[in-house]
């Protein structure tokens, strides 16, 4: 039993370390997205590149218990690995993973971003995994303007609310430099 997690910015390559991981498992296992990750594919996970895999899509993890048999899941217990993309908008995210781990001993694998437009954390409780977590991948992306290392996601249009789904057109990785001038956050 483990927790795994992948996270950064957008473009920094969590789906495509989730997909690797996912075809070297040998062990039985479920693939998750979010329902409202329907950029590319809504019955895959879906890379920038275009590698795939399929999935099943879901809006709260609490469906794995509640909606199995609709899901054709007809036995979460001999499942061993489970992953998880777009970790991030699962509300219950903490509490399922939390179970899922200590109390149903799986491998859980999640990816997501660890920070909104605004350098903030989702309200889905994501981070407070971490301390669960066996493995912690913070991947990096490479910043639209000056090239160098990029750990955040900019958002290019004035929308504010926190979740906004969206591809390039949208969203650019940046590093702090310049991602800073957008930011709306006051510390005390």
């Amino acid at each position: 039993m483990s927790l795994t997690i992948i996270m950064g910015p957008m473009y920094s390559g969590k789906s495509s370390e989730l997909i690797n991981r996912i075809n070297l498992s040998q062990h039985t296992k479920l693939v998750i997205n979010h329902i409202s990750d329907t950029r590319y594919d809504k019955s895959h996970i879906v890379t920038h590149n275009g590698n795939k895999y399929s999935c099943i899509s879901l809006e709260n993890l609490e469906e794995l218990f509640t909606n199995y048999h609709n899901l054709n899941i007809h036995n979460l217990d001999n499942i061993e690995d489970i992953f998880i993309d777009e970790a991030q908008f699962f509300k219950d995210i903490y509490n399922v993973v939390w179970n899922l781990v200590v109390n149903m001993n799986k491998n859980v694998i999640i990816s997501g971003l660890d920070g909104d437009f605004q350098i903030q954390p989702f309200k889905s409780r994501m981070l407070d995994l971490i301390p669960l977590a066996t493995e912690i991948i913070k991947l990096k992306s490479q910043c639209y303007i000056c090239k160098k290392s990029a750990s955040y996601s900019k958002r290019l249009c004035n929308q504010k609310e926190q979740i906004l789904i969206g591809k390039q057109n949208i969203y650019q990785p940046a590093c702090l430099l310049h991602i800073k001038d957008t930011l709306q956050i006051e510390t005390n």
